[in-house]
């Protein structure tokens, strides 16, 4: 098995498979998080941003066709946010 660690706490990158394990201390590492991980295609979004329609959903005051509509937007903003305005 591969595995590859990021702790961005520590800022150690730590590579396994099934020879072994070797790792490194990389500083500044921590900085690098956000691209880090929007290259391995991971999207990190404010969860608040999704609470109140979460909340309205729950409460029923958005039906479910509003609250995925709304949900939709708010996740296609997000990404757009991410680019450079000339890209969007």
């Amino acid at each position: 098995m591969d595995r590859i660690i990021f702790d961005f706490e520590t800022e150690t990158f730590t590579a396994e498979n099934d020879d072994g394990s070797i790792q490194q201390k990389i500083p500044g590492l921590k900085n690098s998080r956000e691209r880090i991980l929007a290259d391995a295609g991971i999207m990190m979004m404010d969860a608040s941003e999704m609470g109140d329609l979460f909340r309205q959903f729950q409460d029923v005051t958005l039906d479910q066709e509003e609250f995925f509509e709304k949900l939709m937007e708010k996740i296609l903003d997000h990404i757009k946010s991410q680019y450079h305005d000339s890209l969007n």
